[in-house]
């Protein structure tokens, strides 16, 4: 279908706000090799130590991957085998010869890291409604025990999602928002590239565009 807009996806999620619930519950197994984080934490001095926050430490981590997955002027890697594809693997490629890294990318490796320190992590791919062909996004929520809830890390945008009252959200918190026109703030939107500092609010065009 050609010529279905962000205002229609908008219109969609509306209509179809609520989801169907599964008969039966998915159960997920989280494996916690720390291997792999033992092995960053000798190959890298920069790698993120622990804060007094747990969240302040994840978001550190989201950084850090980001600094070393993201270059400018480079190109899509032209082939890879996906049998060698792992976090390991990615960092050291990058070292020799730095890619273009896509978002599937960054949430595959700061969710290997986040599971080797023992967090809950997951790799999810936003699906958007099959009316045309489009890209997605991809994203990892990580459930953070002093907030007592999952919230979305943003690897390939380098951000968080926050809700008016400045509370990091989870996917189903930014779906529920984007349905009810609510504010999504990003303290540093990549988009755009501009200040860290920078507090600005959630294009709910790109981010419905990016499938979400």
């Amino acid at each position: 279908m050609q010529g279905v807009s962000a205002q229609d996806d908008i219109f969609l999620l509306n209509k179809f706000s609520k989801y169907g619930k599964e008969k039966e519950r998915i159960v997920i197994n989280y494996d916690h090799d720390s291997r792999l984080v033992e092995k960053l934490k000798s190959t890298y001095n920069d790698f993120p130590q622990n804060e007094a926050s747990e969240f302040r430490t994840l978001v550190n981590i989201r950084k850090w991957v980001n600094k070393y997955l993201y270059f400018q002027n480079v190109s899509f890697l032209e082939e890879f085998r996906e049998s060698n594809w792992n976090t390991l693997f990615v960092l050291e490629l990058m070292k020799k010869k730095p890619f273009l890294c896509d978002c599937g990318t960054y949430s595959m490796v700061l969710t290997e890291i986040l599971l080797s320190m023992g967090y809950k992590a997951k790799w999810i791919q936003c699906l958007p409604l099959d009316l045309r062909y489009v890209e997605c996004h991809t994203v990892v929520q990580v459930f953070v025990n002093e907030l007592n809830k999952w919230i979305v890390l943003d690897p390939a945008f380098n951000c968080c999602y926050y809700n008016s009252k400045g509370i990091a959200m989870d996917l189903s918190e930014m779906r529920k928002s984007l349905i009810k026109s609510e504010k999504i703030q990003i303290p540093f939107c990549p988009v755009e590239r501009k200040k860290k500092d920078d507090t600005r609010l959630l294009d709910k065009k790109i981010y419905l565009d990016l499938g979400a």
